[in-house]
């Protein structure tokens, strides 16, 4: 099983997504925020190097 990193669609949430998060709770949205960056930065340095 290789599912350390989400297809790309997973990554790039919408802001719409992102709104609704705080809607919900803050913590969680905090915590699906720095899942997204985590995400997004080990894309970036993958196709990157």
């Amino acid at each position: 099983m290789t599912n350390a990193l989400p297809p790309q669609s997973e990554v790039a949430f919408p802001k719409e997504a992102a709104t609704f998060d705080l809607d919900i709770d803050p913590q969680v949205a905090q915590q699906k925020k720095a899942q997204r960056d985590y995400y997004h930065n080990s894309s970036c340095l993958l196709r990157d190097s």
